[in-house]
């Protein structure tokens, strides 16, 4: 089994890892990875300028459309809400930490002084300014390793950075994690996703990624995704947004919020499996007849 991923060392720890399992779970299937360069590694200068962040699957999803590759491999945060109806997300990992963490020279905490700190997502920038309009966000792109070298480069006070990332490549750091309470990811955060071409989805390829697949974290990110999706928003829309399956309880949580972090919309809410679903779509009904969804368009 070909397995399409980008080259960074995030990108290739998570495809070895879906590699590793694969081939311990099915006995008869060798697995070799395919790295590419997505265009969106090679753009300069934000993200949101050229695209956003599905910039970063569309060599991989060439990949599966040209037969280079028999599954792609993704951090489910990167990849649009709405694919394309030629894919479709046929497994996902079980879900890693989901929290951000601020990560400083001193190891200092978030607190009320005005900061400089470095990110370039405009959810992360919202969520901040959220909190404290004085802070100033700096724009920083590349690698976990690059970004973490700009706190002495940029001379920044610190960055935020999902703690998934972190944790999966074994950096060492004293950093202020973040509760999911305290400042909302994004939706799939801490999430691997397989990603298929529907044509290929046969029954032997779903039953290797069946048995890999966590349920769970299947369930969870699908609703989060479905909500960013309901709001028309995207990968770099400044949409917080979790959701935790456990027995028949569905905790659910989300952040809405303008550009500059000044407006804010939120919700959280514990319902039963059975009820969660009425609930979500009248929740996604009122945002828009009271016209709150349109707010992560303001700047």
């Amino acid at each position: 089994m070909k397995i399409a991923t980008r080259r960074s060392p995030l990108a290739l720890y998570q495809a070895n890892l879906v590699k590793e399992l694969i081939e311990s779970n099915s006995k008869d299937i060798h697995c070799i990875l395919v790295p590419m360069t997505s265009e969106g590694d090679e753009v300069k200068g934000p993200l949101e300028d050229h695209g956003g962040k599905g910039l970063f699957i569309g060599s991989l999803e060439n990949a599966l459309k040209t037969e280079q590759a028999d599954i792609a491999v993704h951090s489910l945060k990167d990849v649009p809400a709405e694919l394309s109806d030629e894919f479709v997300i046929a497994a996902t990992l079980k879900r890693e930490d989901p929290r951000e963490v601020f990560l400083s020279k001193e190891g200092a905490s978030l607190n009320d002084k005005a900061m400089t700190i470095g990110s370039s997502s405009p959810r992360r920038k919202a969520q901040l300014l959220n909190k404290n309009p004085a802070h100033t966000i700096a724009p920083i792109r590349g690698n976990i390793n690059t970004r973490i070298e700009a706190i002495s480069k940029q001379s920044l006070d610190g960055i935020m950075i999902a703690s998934a990332a972190i944790k999966r490549l074994g950096i060492q750091h004293t950093g202020h994690l973040l509760e999911v309470s305290e400042m909302l990811p994004s939706a799939s955060q801490g999430a691997i996703g397989i990603e298929v071409l529907k044509s290929n989805f046969t029954y032997d390829v779903e039953e290797i990624l069946s048995s890999i697949n966590c349920k769970d974290t299947f369930e969870e990110t699908k609703i989060e995704r479905r909500f960013v999706a309901s709001m028309q928003g995207d990968c770099n829309s400044p949409i917080g947004c979790y959701c935790k399956i456990e027995h028949d309880q569905v905790l659910f949580s989300y952040q809405l919020l303008s550009l500059d972090g000044s407006q804010e919309v939120s919700n959280s809410i514990k319902l039963s499996t059975s009820d969660f679903e009425n609930w979500l779509e009248k929740e996604i009904d009122m945002l828009y007849a009271t016209g709150k969804q349109k707010i992560i368009y303001d700047r």
